[in-house]
C-alpha cells in the first residue's frame, strides 16, 4: 500500500478464531505487529452461531464509539467444511431433506 501511496488506514483487516490461543500467536507473531500498532489489524474471538459482539464487525473504527461508514467485506475461511450444516428444499408446499454425497454416478468414491 505504501508503494502505491495509499494510505494505511484506508483497510482495516480482523482476524478471528474461535481458539484464544491462536488470537495469542497472531498477537504476538512480529510479522503481523507493524500492522497491528497502526490500527490497520485486530485480532477478535468469533464463535460461529453464538451472539457476535467484535467492535470491528459492528462497525467501530479503533478506539472510536461511534461506527465507521466503510462497508465490511468478510472472508470466511473454513466455516463451511469445519461446521455441520443441514439442507432443505420446498417444493409445492412440501419440505424435502437435501442430501449431499461426494458418490459418482457410478457408485464408486471419487
Amino acid at each position: 500500500m505504501r508503494a502505491k501511496g495509499i494510505a494505511l488506514d484506508t483497510v482495516r483487516y480482523c482476524i478471528t478464531d474461535c481458539s484464544e490461543n491462536l488470537l495469542r500467536a497472531w498477537r504476538t507473531n512480529s510479522y503481523l505487529a507493524e500492522f497491528a500498532e497502526c490500527g490497520m489489524l485486530e485480532f477478535d474471538l468469533l464463535q460461529a452461531g453464538e451472539e457476535i459482539k467484535s467492535r470491528f464487525v459492528s462497525g467501530h473504527g479503533p478506539g472510536t464509539s461511534e461506527p465507521t461508514s466503510a462497508p465490511l467485506v468478510l472472508i470466511a475461511n473454513y466455516v463451511f467444511d469445519s461446521l455441520p450444516q443441514d439442507a432443505f428444499v420446498i417444493q409445492q408446499g412440501q419440505i424435502f431433506e437435501a442430501l449431499v454425497t461426494t458418490m459418482t454416478p457410478s457408485g464408486s468414491t471419487p
